[in-house]
């Protein structure tokens, strides 16, 4: 309703129409589309619009789209990491995890968290393992306050071997979060599905089945609010079902995959 208000205030406003645009993708209202193309004639080199618009594509399942909207964003900005990082990302969902490489080969020095996680991911889609710990390692080292940044070294963590080390990351975390579930994010593709999927892994674990369940228990009901809130996305629906289909007595999921592709 805010930036409804601001739209209306402004409506020439490439910002206002953007995040418009934004409440109603998340809403699941294909008007959505209207307000990013909008922002975009306003102003073709506010890279915000590109971002989002590419986003609410990913959400809608055209990662093409979403490509193509990431690559004009990256002709008008090629320093841009967190450009690089989305684009990165939107390629290894359509199998292009060599493109989505040189992408980021072409810009980047680690100090973005969207970055290395992408960087991680695609390391380890090409089968660079060696490549992905040394991102790994730098989340780790970076250290910075962000709740992105503490997110991101939490299962880097995990990923080194340092278990019990990433699941006391991931409860300060959550314990700093003042009843929010930081590990999902929403401006995610998959809503930050792997995290979710490690934490409830690491607790099962290290805490033991009752403990796994409960905090399965917890993520679910956050989800469940945030359809209440009127998210109205497929990717919520996947990992909503995902959680309440969580069984602590089975093996673990397979960490840092989304049920959103398996």
């Amino acid at each position: 309703a805010w930036h409804d208000k601001a739209l209306a205030l402004d409506p020439l406003s490439a910002v206002a129409n953007v995040y418009v645009g934004v409440d109603r993708a998340l809403a699941g209202d294909d008007s959505a589309t209207a307000r990013f193309v909008r922002a975009i004639a306003l102003d073709p080199r506010l890279p915000e619009s590109y971002w989002q618009y590419a986003l609410a594509q990913r959400f809608a399942g055209r990662p093409t789209s979403a490509r193509e909207l990431l690559e004009r964003a990256l002709a008008l900005d090629p320093s841009s990491e967190y450009t690089r990082a989305m684009l990165a990302d939107t390629l290894l969902e359509l199998h292009a995890p060599r493109e989505a490489a040189a992408v980021l080969r072409g810009g980047g020095d680690g100090s973005l968290a969207a970055w290395l996680r992408s960087a991680a991911a695609v390391a380890r889609a090409n089968g660079d393992d060696e490549r992905a710990r040394t991102y790994d390692r730098l989340s780790v080292d970076r250290a910075m306050p962000l709740a992105d940044d503490r997110l991101l070294a939490a299962a880097a963590l995990a990923r080194l071997g340092r278990r019990a080390e990433s699941l006391a990351a991931f409860e300060r975390l959550l314990a700093d979060s003042a009843g929010t579930v930081p590990i999902v994010r929403l401006w995610q593709a998959d809503l930050g599905a792997p995290d979710v999927l490690l934490y409830l892994d690491l607790v099962r674990e290290q805490r033991g089945i009752a403990a796994a369940q409960a905090a399965a228990n917890s993520v679910a009901v956050h989800l469940q609010a945030m359809r209440k809130g009127g998210v109205r996305l497929a990717a919520l629906d996947a990992l909503l079902d995902a959680v309440r289909r969580y069984d602590p007595q089975s093996k673990p999921s397979v960490n840092n995959r989304s049920p959103l592709n398996t």
